[in-house]
């Protein structure tokens, strides 16, 4: 935990539906339209290996380079992590990088810890065109940071998820980072975590390991 060296956990109120800013005059077909259109079609990737072989946390299962997103080219992930009782699972996440060449000792790392988007599947982030709130992302990202975006194990990934449990969440979120970087490279060693909402509460179970 000693590379992390700021940690910014805004909670604010949860909410529980996966879709992009609703409009006040955005009837509920009209929100139910706007999910299908923003929605990334689930794939093999998302389905862990029958059996799980066991691993370290932050090991790599697989790895995807994609297009889809509206914010840019990304690596998806599927990495191992762990349950609040250290049961192994496995989990995904998105990792975008800025253009161009990273600087002495990599780009710096921000890990978005994203608030509640639902509590199934196909709720992911990652299974969203704009990452659930992918302009935030950008704004990381042309700031000359990467960005490491996990899901949370059993959102994307089959199996139900841990909601508002900050020892799984944080699980999550530490162990995105180090898949990460297992991937890239060129990613720095130092990170920073800012959670919102659900992801506050991630962020504060990260706090109190540091």
């Amino acid at each position: 935990m000693r590379h992390l060296i700021t940690l910014i956990a805004a909670a604010t109120a949860v909410t529980g539906l996966a879709a992009p800013a609703q409009a006040a005059d955005c009837d509920v077909q009209c929100q139910l339209d706007l999910q299908h259109q923003n929605a990334v079609p689930r794939t093999s990737f998302y389905d862990p290996p029958a059996s799980l072989p066991w691993a370290l946390p932050g090991s790599v299962i697989r790895k995807q380079e994609t297009t889809d997103y509206t914010a840019g080219p990304a690596t998806r992930i599927m990495y191992h992590s762990r349950t609040s009782a250290g049961r192994d699972v496995a989990a995904t996440a998105v990792v975008l990088v800025p253009k161009g060449k990273a600087p002495a000792g990599g780009w710096p790392v921000v890990v978005d810890a994203h608030g509640s988007s639902g509590i199934g599947g196909p709720c992911a982030p990652s299974l969203m065109k704009d990452l659930y709130h992918g302009n935030q992302m950008m704004d990381f990202v042309n700031s000359g940071y990467a960005v490491v975006a996990p899901d949370y194990a059993g959102l994307g990934t089959d199996g139900r998820p841990e909601l508002v449990n900050k020892t799984a969440e944080a699980n999550d979120v530490i162990y995105a980072q180090q898949a990460a970087r297992r991937v890239r490279s060129d990613l720095s060693s130092r990170w920073v975590l800012w959670g919102h909402s659900q992801g506050g509460g991630a962020a504060m179970g990260v706090g109190e390991r540091s």
